[in-house]
């Protein structure tokens, strides 16, 4: 749960540096990735 918060953080403040960034994709991709981590 802590971790997607930090996903959200982050894709809002990209969002507000750039509107066209891919925030959601980048972040379910690094959630793809730190499950792949932690498993």
């Amino acid at each position: 749960i802590e971790l997607i918060s930090v996903f959200k953080g982050a894709e809002l403040r990209a969002k507000k540096t750039n509107p066209r960034f891919p925030g959601f994709c980048y972040a379910v991709f690094n959630q793809e990735s730190v499950k792949g981590i932690l498993t």
